[in-house]
């Protein structure tokens, strides 16, 4: 039992906790970026050189230029480059920051880091297997790394830089472990605090999880002594938030992959012939897309969704919810319950039934959601299907016997994962462009202005099925980099942007989002914005687009 005054004290701690959290998780995503620009020596090129626009990096060290906008959108979001003039084009042009010109200074620094993640991702591997042997050598070569590197940015970084590269070199020792650990379900639900674990009663792994818990007293968070784990008021509070780990490292291989993406020869990350995507850890992703709308989305969703099952007119309310991108089901069974016991029809559903229909391209997700919605004895089928083929999912419901416009269509942080097709050159533009970098998987840039165009392209395809009940949309958003900059240390944008980015999913801001469905025909009935007030930024919109 945690006593009141301790609760206090972690409260009170929690921001500056949640800031090297976040900084962690930054060090992550920007170590592989600056190792390979560093390693092909553009960043000391743009030392001497800069500012220098993009035909002309491309002419020096050719490359692939989408990718390239991506990586150093990712350094102006550490503030550390600055980005000028038309977005994803050509003459768009690049100058380091004074804080850039010292980040060259220690790019080695980086590149020793980054070369932990494969070592990372085979440790992972071990750990998952069992193979005992193999994961203790791989805790014990990371942390010697880690504690090596760190030991050495001491003589090296200026006093107000050390904290930040700290923290960034820490990530990489403090993201793999936790959220093993976490995974394997040591640590409570989020936000409940842990105060000791004892290791004594994991037989088989106490050897192995001792090495990874004596691991985080490089980070002051524990204290391992004989069989026990104590954990420092810092160390509750980030066990606390153990999930957040989960999300670098269910994008460990895109990270990996990053040098090919900006210099190489770039594999598609798209499916195919029914195959799991490459890039990610799907059920990885997907349990933490679940735990995101669980604490984040779940509420609000439901306040906007509930009054449409409430009206006296039960006939005339949805047949059927469609859930498109439905990742583990946690969205159709909370939404299902939710209408069982909150709503009117909930009391009719023998006379009025209602069937959830999960659509999803993955089979992993598709067998996750399955399982979870008939254990739960919630009316169900799951289908393939994907955001970017609206007409071939009006097909599979005509064959599930449900008419397109008389579903309610919902969709959780999907619509930018569509594919990007060039919109006609004579089709008017978006006005509102994104600060964002796109790329196609071939590595091309996908200038802002067109990347709005196809936006309002992908909702004029959904029209149709909407005209009857409309469609609820939970959508993550891009923000522009000197805010995040202005930010560093209070959300996860850095990471969220670089592994969409470099995955080619097609973030934008709130704005440009939904200046693109009103273009297209669609108007927000309802909205709500997430993260404003927590992180200083919108992370999440949810809408109620209705055909006007």
């Amino acid at each position: 039992m945690v006593k009141q005054s301790e609760l206090l004290h972690l409260r009170q701690i929690a921001p500056r906790v949640w800031g090297t959290i976040c900084r962690q998780v930054d060090g992550v995503a920007v170590s592989s970026t600056i190792s390979a620009l560093h390693c092909k020596g553009l960043l000391k090129w743009l030392l001497k050189n800069g500012p220098v626009n993009m035909e002309q990096i491309l002419q020096k060290f050719g490359g692939n230029e989408g990718y390239l906008h991506i990586a150093l959108r990712i350094l102006d979001c550490q503030n550390w480059l600055h980005r000028r003039g038309p977005v994803g084009t050509p003459q768009m042009t690049f100058e380091l920051s004074d804080e850039g010109q010292t980040i060259v200074q220690l790019a080695d620094t980086y590149t020793t880091i980054a070369q932990t993640l494969v070592l990372t991702r085979q440790l992972l591997n071990d750990w998952h297997l069992g193979n005992k042997a193999k994961t203790l050598s791989g805790l014990r070569q990371l942390t010697t790394i880690i504690q090596t590197t760190q030991h050495q940015l001491a003589t090296k970084a200026p006093v107000y830089l050390y904290p930040k590269i700290k923290d960034h070199i820490q990530g990489h020792l403090a993201v793999p472990i936790i959220a093993m650990l976490s995974h394997q379900g040591l640590f409570p639900p989020q936000h409940e605090i842990i105060t000791s674990i004892a290791l004594d009663q994991y037989n088989g792994q106490s050897e192995i999880l001792h090495t990874a818990f004596a691991a985080l007293s490089l980070l002051q968070w524990t204290r391992v002594q004989q069989d026990k784990v104590q954990f420092s008021p810092e160390g509750k509070v980030a066990v606390a938030f153990a999930r957040q780990y989960w999300y670098p490292i269910s994008y460990l291989e895109t990270l990996i992959r990053v040098p090919r993406l900006l210099f190489g020869q770039p594999t598609s990350f798209h499916t195919t012939n029914g195959e799991e995507e490459t890039h990610v850890d799907r059920l990885l992703d997907i349990q933490f897309s679940g735990a995101v709308f669980e604490t984040s989305c779940q509420q609000p969703f439901l306040d906007m969704a509930l009054p449409l099952f409430h009206t006296s007119d039960l006939a005339s309310q949805p047949k059927a919810i469609v859930d498109m991108g439905c990742g583990n089901g946690a969205l159709l069974e909370v939404f299902y319950k939710a209408i069982q016991r909150q709503s009117l029809r909930g009391q009719h559903l023998d006379e009025f039934p209602l069937l959830m229909i999960g659509v999803e391209p993955s089979a992993i997700a598709r067998q996750t959601t399955a399982e979870k919605l008939q254990a739960a004895g919630i009316p169900c089928r799951i289908i393939a299907g994907n955001i970017a083929e609206p007409a071939a999912l009006s097909r599979s419901l005509a064959k599930l016997g449900v008419a397109p416009h008389e579903a309610l269509h919902v969709s959780k942080s999907v619509i930018h994962n569509r594919p990007y097709h060039s919109p006609p050159p004579t089709t008017p533009k978006l006005a509102l462009p994104s600060t964002g970098a796109f790329a196609t998987p071939a590595g091309k840039a996908i200038p802002n202005i067109q990347m709005g165009q196809n936006l309002i392209e992908h909702f004029t395809q959904w029209k149709p099925l909407c005209r009857g009940h409309g469609m609820l949309v939970i959508e993550g958003h891009c923000t522009p980099p000197a805010l995040i900059a202005q930010l560093n240390g209070r959300s996860i944008s850095t990471i969220m942007e670089a592994t969409h980015g470099y995955s080619n999913q097609y973030l934008v801001e709130p704005e440009v989002f939904r200046g693109a469905a009103a273009a297209a025909g669609f108007r927000s009935q309802q909205s709500c914005d997430i993260g404003k007030e927590s992180v200083g930024h919108t992370l999440l919109t949810i809408d109620y687009f209705v055909v006007d």
